[in-house]
């Protein structure tokens, strides 16, 4: 369910809107599809890591107002990443949105293609199976957690 309303949305983003507006696309149609699922996986299993943590709903309206321009420096569209120190450049490689967007700039604004942005789809990779295990460790533990409280109340 997650993968097919974000997939809509990212493809209504990353397609529809630069044609409606007539901006410029130099990426081609199948490799931003193909980079979009890399991206997809590794927010959703990203967003399942964190889930974990987070138990009430404010909470993740004050993280994402408190991240989103820290992300917006990590991709280097505002602010060239050389420049950042090296805590904030090993920092940003925690989000998605770091490779994602540098992949995304690349083929949409610089026209290169799938193999230029290997590196980024790699990094992708890595935090989707990353994110992955960590969610399902995560879970595990959640899991046994309430089933030991769940047995523990009817004990008592």
């Amino acid at each position: 369910a997650y993968y097919l309303i974000y997939a809509i949305t990212s493809v209504y983003i990353a397609v529809l809107i630069p044609s409606v507006f007539s901006l410029p696309q130099r990426g081609s149609f199948w490799q931003i599809l193909l980079l979009l699922f890399f991206y997809l996986n590794a927010c959703i299993t990203f967003t399942f890591t964190w889930s974990n943590l987070i138990w009430k709903r404010e909470t993740v309206f004050l993280l994402l107002l408190f991240f989103s321009p820290i992300c917006l420096f990590f991709t280097g569209f505002s602010w060239p990443v050389s420049q950042a120190p090296w805590f904030w450049q090993w920092f940003s490689y925690i989000f998605p949105s770091t490779f994602g967007a540098r992949a995304f700039i690349n083929m949409n604004a610089a026209g290169a293609d799938i193999s230029s942005v290997s590196n980024e789809i790699t990094a992708l990779t890595v935090q989707t199976l990353c994110y992955y295990f960590i969610a399902a460790v995560m879970m595990s533990v959640e899991n046994r957690i309430w089933k030991y409280r769940g047995k523990a109340q009817v004990h008592w």
